[in-house]
């Protein structure tokens, strides 16, 4: 898998599932194709809940894949995405690896970047939160900002529960925040400033 093992074997499967993506892309079956490889990855989840040798490179070689604009422009990726979201919530749900916690964090940003239905949206933004004012991991505070600020920047219209002027806000927030020395005594004001991002 992309995720683990040794860095030629992940040079060189990233390369080959890069090939793969492109190829597949221009034929009539792509559509199914790549939406039938987030469909076993949420096999995966479901079969192998919680086990951290297995989700780890999962969530590493999801990030990859949800990053891709060939599946942005999948017109059923969003059902799959609905049901995705769900199975990283349980993946997450007081988790206390912080090897876990740093590989999902690619992966809710990337979910987050293609979800268009509001309701997944917000549950998204709800555990990037959750990642994002974590009084434990500081690295995975900093891991989670620095991809949501790269998923914003690039946003150029309204997305999900996000607005362009909401992305705006956050993403500035995110740069202006030092998310790896923040103190425990300055999270629930940090958390506070942050919800106010999203009043209109």
């Amino acid at each position: 898998s992309i995720g683990g093992l040794t860095e030629s074997i992940v040079k060189y499967s990233l390369m080959a599932l890069n090939n793969f993506i492109k190829e597949i892309a221009g034929k009539p079956n792509a559509e199914t194709v790549l939406i039938s490889i987030l469909q076993h990855a949420n096999r995966i989840m479901k079969e192998h809940h919680n086990s951290e040798r297995l989700i780890v490179p999962l969530f590493k070689t999801l990030e990859f894949i949800l990053g891709r604009e060939e599946f942005a422009a999948i017109q059923g990726v969003q059902n799959v995405i609905t049901e995705m979201t769900e199975l990283v919530s349980k993946e997450m749900e007081n988790c206390k690896s912080i090897m876990r916690l740093t590989a999902s964090t690619g992966t809710v940003v990337c979910l987050l970047g293609l979800a268009k239905d509001k309701e997944v949206s917000k549950k998204l933004l709800d555990m990037a939160a959750r990642l994002l004012f974590d009084k434990e991991f500081p690295k995975v505070r900093k891991a989670l900002a620095d991809k949501f600020y790269l998923i914003l920047v690039a946003q150029t219209e309204d997305h999900g529960a996000i607005t362009t002027t909401v992305a705006e806000r956050i993403s500035d927030f995110l740069c202006e925040t030092d998310w790896l020395n923040l103190s425990q005594d300055e999270i629930p004001a940090t958390k506070e400033a942050y919800e106010n991002l999203f009043l209109e």
